[in-house]
């Protein structure tokens, strides 16, 4: 079975790539001051992740697991 990829799925691909895009603008005019925004953007991207891997899990138990029984 394949995935498709839901809505959800593109918006996280698409914050990720503007928050790489935003650091790297605003690297070049707010030096140290992007350091704080880099951490809060890397601490975003890993709640992210943690979102993306427990969609996974819940997907895989309730519903994959419907189909077996």
């Amino acid at each position: 079975m394949l995935h498709t990829p839901a809505r959800e799925d593109i918006g996280g691909t698409i914050r990720c790539a503007l928050e790489v895009n935003v650091l790297d603008v605003l690297g070049y005019s707010h030096g140290p001051q992007v350091l704080f925004l880099a951490g809060a953007a890397a601490l975003l991207l890993l709640f992210i992740g943690i979102h993306n891997a427990w969609d996974a899990v819940t997907y895989h138990v309730f519903v994959r697991s419907r189909g077996k029984e």
